[in-house]
């Protein structure tokens, strides 16, 4: 459509200005020249604006609070790798080709959360040398989560969830009642990944000593 007021706005720019008497050109360019002289600014109020332009001092504190900052966040950190990791079972949902069963979970196993993690235990180099746990695949006892699905390889315990270095403080009696209970126990835990794995079993039980072997399999009344 036909805008008449842009129209008119457009005719008003193009339109040569009037022609100024002498008197008014002096007053405009007067009015002109004082609107571009910058204006004083109060010796106060510049200072002011600097100070807020000025960044604040931060706060110092004193030395020994400092280092009883540091101490008590170093305290923390020490005190959350002390808290033990715990070791789950290994007996995932799909059947696996060999479970090795160990008598409990060791301090240190139960303190990194990773089973057979004393350097000085041979675990994991005898699953390297005999391909069982292939060295491309699992660096060693930080990797064991990873053995029941790339090589069908899991991990429990006859006494689950109990710690301990010594096993001889635990008496064949626990070791009993670790394998007989009907909720937690280890038979009870074996029927339940079986279960999971669509009714298939391990083809190998290993066990990782031979104490918990004796005590399970004897022939003497349980």
């Amino acid at each position: 459509g036909f805008d008449l007021a842009h129209f008119h706005v457009r005719v008003v720019d193009v339109m040569p200005a009037p022609a100024l008497n002498p008197f008014d050109a002096f007053r405009l360019t007067s009015a002109a020249a004082t609107a571009t002289t910058p204006s004083k600014v109060p010796r106060r109020l510049t200072s002011a604006a600097a100070t807020a332009a000025t960044p604040s001092k931060r706060r110092k504190i004193a030395p020994a609070a400092a280092r009883k900052e540091c101490a008590t966040n170093a305290a923390a950190a020490d005190e959350a790798r002390r808290q033990p990791a715990g070791l789950p079972e290994m007996l995932p949902a799909h059947p696996l080709r060999l479970i090795i069963v160990g008598h409990n979970p060791s301090e240190r196993a139960w303190m990194d959360g990773h089973y057979y993690a004393n350097p000085s235990n041979h675990m994991w180099k005898i699953l390297e040398e005999t391909n069982l746990a292939p060295k491309n695949l699992i660096s060693g006892a930080q990797d064991d989560y990873k053995m029941p699905a790339l090589c069908g390889v899991g991990f429990t315990d006859v006494g689950t969830g109990v710690p301990g270095t010594q096993s001889s403080k635990f008496s064949d009696a626990d070791l009993r009642r670790w394998t007989l209970d009907a909720e937690s126990g280890f038979y009870a835990r074996l029927r339940r990944h079986v279960s999971l794995a669509g009714g298939t079993p391990p083809r190998v039980l290993a066990f990782a000593g031979k104490r918990q072997y004796t005590v399970l399999f004897s022939k003497k009344k349980q």
